[in-house]
């Protein structure tokens, strides 16, 4: 069942990620340049914070969510930078402090070693990157983003909550349940503009 889970959960990345990528070619939609690149960095420092942590079993597959992240926000990020259309590359001042707040965490972690206490910083600053999306759909009167891509994604972490509530992993458990929470209220935003507005 543990194969089979991650199976499901990094195909469903895949997906939402080759979606998502296709979107942004054919201008379909138009994601915040801010939150990519804050999953970027942070996804990364993510998984390399959660492989170094004592708390950590170290098991990649139980972490599927996060493994499978780093790829798909990668991914996404360098087809932002290549095809995507009318992207706004300058920074508010609250983006730049995320960023720093990435940078923050990985000084931290190299200097303090406490590569627990870092995962779950980064895990903060993933909630935080958020936010640039949440603040645009809150005031947008048009909907940017793409239902059958969060619907796969929020699907995607919720399977992935399995093996880390079996194995009592808590630092996946925390990667896959803060996306969980953070895609809802994407997904909720969208409905509000799509619905309600």
């Amino acid at each position: 069942m543990k194969k089979l889970t991650a199976f499901i959960t990094a195909s469903l990345m895949v997906i939402f990620a080759v979606r998502y990528c296709y979107l942004i070619v054919g201008g379909e939609i138009r994601p915040v340049f801010a939150t990519w690149i804050l999953f970027a960095l942070a996804t990364t420092i993510g998984i390399w914070t959660y492989l170094r942590s004592a708390d950590s079993k170290k098991d990649l597959i139980t972490n599927i969510a996060n493994t499978t992240d780093v790829f798909v926000t990668w991914s996404i990020l360098i087809f932002l930078l290549l095809f995507g259309k009318k992207v706004r590359y300058d920074f508010s001042t609250f983006e730049v402090i995320c960023i720093l707040g990435v940078i923050a965490i990985l000084i931290y972690w190299k200097v303090s070693q406490r590569a627990n206490m870092a995962n779950i910083a980064v895990n903060v600053i993933l909630a935080i990157g958020y936010l640039p999306t949440i603040a645009y759909l809150w005031r947008s009167t048009t909907n940017t983003e793409s239902f059958f891509a969060w619907i796969v994604v929020l699907v995607s972490s919720l399977i992935a909550l399995y093996n880390p509530i079996r194995e009592r992993n808590w630092l996946a458990l925390l990667y896959a349940s803060r996306a969980v929470v953070s895609i809802i209220i994407i997904i909720s935003l969208m409905i509000r503009i799509e619905f309600f507005r």
